[in-house]
């Protein structure tokens, strides 16, 4: 699926036992989706909107006993640079993946290929 990064939620967590670590989280966007196609930086989203989800990310992570610290808000850019860099790393396969589908996993979290993502834009 072609997507288009939109932003970053840049976060810092720690857990019980461990130091703190960085885990941001990258937002995109399906490329042709009639729902998203005014997001273009995940910074213009109702201040309500990034609340949410705010919270939803506190909400998961407090299964795992970790705390959370956001750190703030990134556009579009950011994303883009954070995708690059992050796909220096070899990419993991998920076990449920299809042949030749371009979605690949980092640290476990499925993120958009970067060359679909700078297709897209």
């Amino acid at each position: 699926m072609r997507c288009r990064p939109v932003g970053i939620l840049e976060v810092e967590q720690k857990s019980n036992k461990s130091k703190k670590e960085r885990n941001d989280r990258i937002f995109v966007v399906p490329d042709r989706s009639p729902l998203e196609t005014d997001v273009k930086d995940v910074r213009h989203l109702p201040d309500r909107a990034r609340e949410e989800l705010e919270q939803f990310f506190r909400a998961t992570n407090a299964l795992e006993k970790k705390e959370l610290n956001f750190l703030g808000w990134q556009g579009p850019n950011a994303a883009v640079k954070k995708i690059k860099r992050l796909s220096k790393y070899q990419p993991r396969r998920s076990p449920d993946s299809v042949p030749g589908e371009d979605v690949k996993l980092f640290s476990g979290v499925p993120i958009a290929s970067v060359q679909r993502c700078r297709n897209s834009q």
